[in-house]
């Protein structure tokens, strides 16, 4: 029997109204590429399968890449690459036309262009899925997005990581464009006082009113980029299973130094007063 806990998420669609500098932190160019099988339709790696349906993506560069995105990011959040495969092969989907990738993945996905799911049974992942639709532009700009969600869904089997770091994670594997999205919703949740404390936005059960989830993507970001900032990448998620055994105000003074939720909001506030900071650790396409 499938388990009960199945992760859904979806990548914001870009905006080019707001412009923000440019930042990238690239991972380095793989020393081989990683063996695939297969053709511009169809592509097998060791971790992905590929199924293109568009002429504009071949299926077999999409699955090179996945392989370097996941590497990178294995790299990133959890400390090193896995010498393992993943049983559960992950199956990219790319759509060209919008009413297949909405018709692949419900509602909910009218202004997305990535979706991911991965399944459970018990502890084991029995099923990982993204489906991403090519942007105006040409590319697949919620890759890295999406392959974030999978990749740090290792780290909680059976589980899911919270909200906020989940979607602050994957933010930092953004395009520059997406970036520059969230960075403006962010700047008009403070003027619109529509921002979270801090407590607030980390013990949400899940995701907020429709109202207040431009201000959860931004201030995710900012947050997560703020405390990898401070503690490097490799904290990270640790700090998010302290949390959860033993609290936030405890895994903040174990990883941190932070006294607590009060302290993480005044640091918080100062810094991004300070610098009108954005995330500097971002994960750009490799």
């Amino acid at each position: 029997m499938l388990a009960a806990v199945v992760v859904v998420v979806f990548a914001v669609s870009p905006s080019p109204e707001f412009s923000v500098p440019p930042i990238s932190e690239r991972p380095a160019a793989p020393k081989a590429q990683p063996q695939s099988t297969g053709s511009a339709r169809i592509c097998d790696t060791a971790n992905f399968r590929v199924e293109s349906h568009s002429s504009r993506c071949d299926a077999r560069t999409v699955a090179d890449r996945c392989e370097t995105w996941r590497k990178h990011l294995q790299l990133k959040w959890l400390g090193a690459e896995s010498s393992e495969t993943w049983s559960a092969r992950c199956v990219v989907v790319v759509h060209a036309r919008r009413a297949t990738y909405q018709a692949a993945i419900g509602r909910g996905g009218e202004q997305t262009f990535g979706s991911s799911v991965v399944k459970f049974q018990g502890d084991r992942t029995s099923d990982r899925r993204i489906d991403v639709l090519v942007d105006p532009a040409g590319t697949l700009s919620a890759l890295g997005h999406e392959l974030t969600h999978l990749v740090i869904a290792d780290a909680f089997p059976g589980g899911e990581p919270p909200a906020w770091a989940n979607e602050g994670a994957a933010v930092l594997a953004d395009s520059v464009e997406k970036q520059q999205l969230h960075k403006r919703d962010l700047d008009q949740s403070f003027r619109r006082r529509t921002f979270f404390h801090c407590a607030e936005l980390m013990q949400l059960a899940g995701y907020p009113s429709a109202d207040r989830v431009p201000a959860f993507y931004g201030q995710s970001a900012s947050l997560a980029s703020f405390l990898v900032t401070i503690g490097g990448s490799e904290k990270f998620v640790p700090f998010l299973k302290q949390a959860s055994d033993h609290g936030y105000d405890n895994a903040l003074r174990e990883s941190y130094g932070i006294q607590g939720l009060a302290e993480l909001q005044r640091r918080w506030n100062g810094h991004q007063s300070a610098t009108n900071a954005w995330p500097k650790v971002a994960t750009a396409e490799p």
